[in-house]
Order: C-alpha cells, then sequence, then structure tokens
C-alpha cells in the first residue's frame, strides 16, 4: 500500500485514480489519465501496480518501476517463446511460478499513440466495473521510441487469495522483460511496415535491402533497390532486437524460400515478398556496425538434373551420390569424399535405381546423359 503519512502523495494519487476509473472514453484516457499514470514512468521503463476498490473508492496500490536492461531483454529472448502479450492465454515464468491473466480483460491501451485502432482498445474503468473484479494487478510498458505502442495488461487476482504477494510483483518482473520484447517487436514491424515497400528493380524485380545494426544495437533498414538510396531510411534510434539479431545471424550465408521464413520477413516489414523466391542474408562486419544485405530473387528454372531429381525424388544427398558416379569414383572412394560408411553409399545407391528404374552405374548415366540430354558437367557441380 501506499504510505499514508505522505498526504499529499496519496491526495495526489486519489484524483488520478479517480480520473483513471472516470475516464469516458478513449481520447480523454490518453488526454489525461494515461499522462498522469505514466508520471510514475521515465522513458525505457515499465510498472507493475496494483489497481483495486475499497470502499467504493478506486485506490493505486503497490507500484514498482523496473527498469528494462539489455541484459533482461537478452534473457527473456532466450526464456520466452512466441509470447503475445495482447491474445496469450497463459504466461509461465519458470517451473509452477505462472502468473494468469484472463483473457477477456487483457488490455491494450493503443495499438499506436494517434489511437489508429480506438475500437479494440480498452481502458481501466472498463476493467473496474465487469462482474467481480475488484483488484487487478496491472503492469504497463512504456518504450522509449516515439509513437510506438504504449501496453497495459491486467490480472485479476486469485479468488481465493485476498492479496497479490511479494512473488506476485517478482514473477511480474519476470514478464514485464518478456513484453517490453514484445511490443518492441510490434512497433519494429509497424514502423517499418510503413516505409513504402516498391523496392523493386525494373527488370527481374529483385528485393534488395540492408539490415544495419551497430554495436549498440541500433537499427536501420535500406532500401538498395530503390531510385532514391534514403528514401527507405529508418532512423535508426530503436535500441536492441535480440531476437532480430538472433534470427539474422542465424540465416546469414544461407539461402532460403521466403516461404520458410515468411515470420521472420514479416516481422522486419518485408511481407510483400512472394513466397517463391529465393531469400538470401549475407553479413559483412562494417566499420561501425554489423551489416546485412537481404535479396530476394525470382525462383530460378530447374535445371535439367534438378528436373530429373525432382522427377524421380531424388533427395539432395542422393543427387551428391549421382554426381560422384558421374566422375567415375568407386563406392570407397564416395563413401570417403561424403563422410559415410560405404553400406550407407550402397543404400543409397539401391534407392536411387529404384527410384529411377535401372539396375546399375551404367544405365543410370545413359539415362542421365542421353535420354535426359543432360551435360556430364552438370552433374559434376551438383
Amino acid at each position: 500500500m501506499l504510505n499514508r503519512k505522505d498526504d499529499d502523495h496519496i491526495h495526489h494519487t486519489i484524483q488520478m485514480i479517480d480520473r483513471l476509473c472516470n475516464t469516458q472514453n478513449i481520447d480523454e484516457f490518453m488526454e489525461t489519465s494515461l499522462r498522469d499514470l505514466i508520471c510514475y514512468l521515465d522513458a525505457d521503463t515499465a510498472c507493475a501496480f496494483e489497481l483495486f476498490t475499497h470502499a467504493g473508492r478506486p485506490w493505486l496500490g503497490k507500484a514498482t518501476t523496473i527498469n528494462m536492461t539489455r541484459d533482461v531483454l537478452r534473457e527473456y529472448n532466450s526464456t520466452f517463446v512466441a509470447l503475445d502479450p495482447i491474445c496469450g492465454t497463459a504466461y509461465s515464468t519458470s517451473g509452477n511460478c505462472t502468473i494468469r491473466p484472463n483473457g477477456a480483460k487483457l488490455m491494450r491501451v493503443s495499438d499506436h499513440l494517434d489511437l489508429s485502432n480506438k475500437q479494440d482498445s480498452l481502458y481501466f474503468n472498463e476493467f473496474l466495473h465487469q462482474e467481480n473484479l475488484d483488484h487487478v494487478l496491472g503492469i504497463m510498458i512504456r518504450p522509449s521510441i516515439p509513437k510506438l505502442p504504449v501496453v497495459v495488461l491486467g490480472f485479476q487476482r486469485d479468488d481465493n487469495r485476498p492479496d497479490f504477494t511479494e512473488s506476485d510483483f517478482d514473477r511480474a518482473r519476470f514478464l514485464i522483460s518478456a513484453l517490453v520484447s514484445r511490443v518492441e517487436n510490434f512497433a519494429l514491424h509497424h514502423v517499418i511496415g510503413e516505409m513504402k515497400q516498391t523496392a523493386t528493380t525494373k527488370n527481374n524485380h529483385k528485393f534488395i535491402f540492408e539490415i544495419k545494426l551497430d554495436q549498440s544495437g541500433r537499427l536501420e533498414v535500406i532500401s538498395l533497390a530503390s531510385d532514391k538510396y534514403g528514401e527507405f531510411v529508418y532512423s535508426p534510434s530503436i535500441t536492441y532486437f535480440p531476437g532480430l539479431q538472433h534470427a539474422l545471424r542465424n540465416f546469414a550465408g544461407r539461402t532460403l524460400r521466403a516461404k520458410d521464413i515468411s515470420c521472420f520477413l514479416s516481422s522486419i516489414g518485408l511481407s510483400n515478398i512472394p513466397e517463391s523466391y529465393q531469400v538470401q542474408i549475407k553479413s559483412a562486419l562494417g566499420k561501425d556496425s554489423l551489416d546485412y544485405i537481404l535479396v530476394a530473387d525470382p525462383p530460378q528454372q530447374d535445371s535439367a538434373i534438378m528436373s530429373w531429381a525432382r522427377i524421380h525424388k531424388i533427395t539432395a544427398r542422393e543427387l551428391e551420390l549421382v554426381a560422384c558416379i558421374a566422375e567415375g569414383m568407386r563406392n570407397a572412394e564416395i563413401a570417403e569424399k561424403l563422410n559415410v560408411s560405404v553400406r550407407t553409399v550402397e543404400n543409397h545407391l539401391r534407392s536411387i535405381f529404384s527410384k529411377s528404374a535401372v539396375s546399375s552405374r551404367t544405365q543410370l548415366l545413359h539415362q542421365l546423359l542421353v535420354t535426359n540430354n543432360i551435360n556430364a558437367s552438370d552433374l559434376k557441380v551438383v
């Protein structure tokens, strides 16, 4: 509870909560009540607090301000999986330590501070007028990035307990670090999504983006294929996106189908890349940052050898064996080159012969080189 000796503070708090709970519309809430509430917060912080009614009057109980450090976010990123503060039904911190929000009373103040989506926004007076709802543990997140969502969650106490305990607040602290990361991820999606997504070349509709993450974790996304290089630059004021960094490092140097990494692409605002495109992410250590170049190309037409492999359902590993056969290698040599056992090579060969309806290496090569007009040089570079 608040320190009752501080009469001025109590009086101010009562006034603030009165205004908070008597707010009639979301505009009024944003203009007055929310402004009062965030006086408890500095930028880049979050707050856990009690909101309850006693003798018909609203009270703000114990308030705890939690700094959102990068270490906490890193810890969250390795602990929580797909945590969604908007539609989730249960959040677990560790073991049996669980704080359970009532999905119907989960509250997002607004999608964006400009209140672009008012209909889906709920606010505190709706909480307190719900049936049997007179005691709420609230969590408010205020990112430091301008025009990003302010998120407030409300958790009703368990019916068999009259009050929230210290352990509830401890769990709330863990939960806050998780929610902060998700809120900033929503923000990242929104801000980058506002950039015009017309970055294509006229010839092959290639998407090229440079993603810069400097040593302080700041982010910049640039369209390299735009006629105006600077038009798509997002001011790098976002601090630390652990999930994005992890994904970029994980994908660097690999070529993947856009369909297979659609969630990642969407999270960085590139949801307009067709699913069939081949996406390659290259990394390079810049002067002051770790830069990533993301290139998405239209799917290339199958080569003759790849078309043959697809028709006969030949796997990538089996195709490597076919290339070795084209070079005249024996089973033992193939096993050594591919770092597998001779028995594994023999099993693969039987599978290849069965799929392609041949019974020997000679027949296999005849099918490839004569029947399908595949060049021997193409086989050697599979």
